[in-house]
């Protein structure tokens, strides 16, 4: 004859141990998780830098000299007219990133082939903007410019395809952005978290020009006219944006790969970021290509006014000595 034994419960006071003690873990774990998904995206999206760097690169080494920031108006007016096709700068790049598809079927006006080496090609008032086929094309989600921390496509206001920076007197200037809004043909462009590099405010007339950047409206440059103090190791070529801010409350809007050229440093690195700045979703740092390839992380918060080393290295010729370590993450 076998007896049977109760078995002993576990008492309430017991069971309350057990539950805090498995929620300490996951509040140890998730931080933990958190942790590693953003440096997985942070790697991911320095990569993506490093293959725009590189495809530059390449597009240098075949036609001797880097891609226009935009095939726009001459940078130093003031506004833009619309007879040129505002291509941006990323189109120019697309056979070098395995977009050679896209790129083969962008116009210039009607079914007129695109001349990428015409830097000054106008369309006669009608740009791409207004171009069915182009505008098609400009659809296009490419997974390579999108940084893997960032959903572009949850923006809410619209997509900005034009950054264009125009002088205010004799030493300073300003920004004007051309977007379309949300409901207005802005939800179904494709976007980008990678723009180049303007300099302070780019080419605008004024003694701001001392800070070019490498990538401004029918920009030609060359390896050899990059001039700053530490060459092309130190010098930014391009920088992860939002195109504006994901904070509540801030305006939440997104860059179009197909249009978006280069973006300045004046306002320096805005926390939480605007249309206007470099910004990322990454904690504390925003992430840039340098000119020879190489990717760094910026601090956010940094000016760009003054003797900031951070718009030293934004432009391409200007001389100073400046350590962008002292500015980096």
């Amino acid at each position: 004859m076998i007896r049977a034994r109760s078995r002993r419960g576990f008492t309430l006071i017991e069971l309350l141990v057990v539950i805090a003690i498995i929620a300490i873990l996951i509040g140890l774990l998730v931080p933990a998780v958190q942790k590693v998904r953003d440096a997985a995206a942070r790697i991911s999206c320095g990569n993506n830098l490093h293959q725009l760097g590189v495809a530059a690169n390449n597009y240098h080494a075949t036609y001797n000299r880097l891609p226009p920031g935009i095939y726009g108006d001459d940078p130093t007016v003031p506004n833009v007219s619309f007879n040129y096709s505002y291509v941006g700068l990323i189109p120019s790049l697309l056979p070098y990133i395995e977009q050679d598809n896209i790129y083969k079927q962008i116009v210039l006006t009607g079914t007129t082939p695109f001349n990428w080496l015409n830097l000054t090609a106008q369309t006669g008032g009608s740009s791409n903007w207004w171009n069915t086929s182009n505008w098609n094309l400009a659809q296009y989600k490419i997974k390579s410019v999108v940084c893997p921390a960032d959903n572009p496509d949850s923006e809410t206001f619209g997509t900005f395809i034009i950054y264009w920076p125009y002088a205010v007197g004799t030493g300073s200037g300003s920004m004007t952005g051309w977007y379309f809004p949300n409901g207005g043909g802005g939800e179904v462009l494709g976007k980008t978290n990678y723009v180049g590099m303007a300099g302070a405010f780019g080419r605008i007339g004024n003694t701001r020009d001392t800070w070019e950047g490498v990538f401004v409206s029918q920009s030609n440059n060359t390896m050899a006219g990059i001039t700053s103090q530490d060459g092309t190791s130190n010098t930014l070529m391009f920088g992860e944006t939002l195109g504006g801010s994901r904070a509540p409350g801030q305006t939440n809007s997104a860059a179009s790969w197909f249009g978006c050229n280069g973006m300045p440093t004046a306002w320096g690195m805005l926390d939480p970021p605007q249309w206007y700045t470099f910004g990322s979703q990454h904690t504390a740092v925003v992430q840039f290509c340098m000119v020879d390839g190489s990717v760094r992380g910026l601090r956010k918060g940094i000016p760009g006014s003054g003797g900031s080393p951070y718009r030293s290295a934004s432009g391409m010729k200007d001389g100073e000595v400046y350590d962008i370590s002292a500015i980096s993450n």
